[in-house]
């Protein structure tokens, strides 16, 4: 099961994912996150509370990346839980998106 929260603090949206992103709700992952697309210039996707992700829940940020980036909007993933970090590092996709802490 998958929770979704969206908020907005100045000119940041952040989209916050909490449980199990997999196959069956990634697509209300991307229907989320392409909403805050359509309306910041900075999407911050937060990725703590995300106990599980799978292949699909991958693409679906790979595909959100390659969204932000044909609307300039700056887009990056907060603070990883270790199952997700684990996953993009062994996809080594560690490289292609920009990964922050909450400290930031």
């Amino acid at each position: 099961m998958l929770e979704i929260q969206t908020e907005s603090a100045g000119e940041t949206v952040t989209v916050a994912a909490f449980g199990e992103v997999d196959l069956e709700v990634s697509p209300d992952f991307w229907t989320a996150i392409e909403g805050a697309i359509a309306i910041t210039q900075r999407l911050r996707i937060r990725l703590a509370d995300v106990s599980y992700i799978d292949s699909s829940g991958i693409a679906t940020l790979v595909k959100a990346l390659r969204h932000a980036q044909k609307y300039k909007v700056d887009f990056a993933l907060i603070d990883p839980s270790d199952q997700v970090r684990a996953v993009i590092e062994l996809a080594q996709l560690d490289r292609l998106f920009k990964i922050e802490t909450s400290a930031q």
